[in-house]
């Protein structure tokens, strides 16, 4: 794979977690949910369904660096999986069912 080719497939991956997280952000607004933890699970939730459609795993350093955040070396190495039963379900699916075990 050449540079171009490789920075081409990071360009879509981030592309990709990015309109996952808009999906996240318009269903929040959309069902006018307040609380903050829950609005946290979700867009948590998005990412973690795109990596499991770009079949790459999800850790925290990757979370750290998808949200813009800064990484205090607190990180346990954690990898984010959805539950093999969920793998198939769409995301809309997944927020739902976020909502209603909250």
């Amino acid at each position: 794979m050449t540079s171009k080719e490789y920075l081409l497939s990071i360009g879509r991956r981030v592309e990709f977690y990015n309109k996952a997280r808009k999906r996240a952000t318009n269903y929040i607004r959309l069902n006018q949910i307040e609380d903050i933890q829950l609005q946290t699970s979700l867009i948590l939730i998005s990412a973690i369904w795109a990596a499991n459609k770009l079949e790459q795993d999800l850790t925290d350093d990757d979370l750290y660096i998808l949200f813009g955040l800064e990484n205090k070396g607190d990180s346990l190495g954690t990898v984010y999986n959805i539950h093999p039963d969920m793998k198939e379900m769409s995301l809309g699916e997944l927020f739902d069912i976020t909502v209603e075990s909250f």
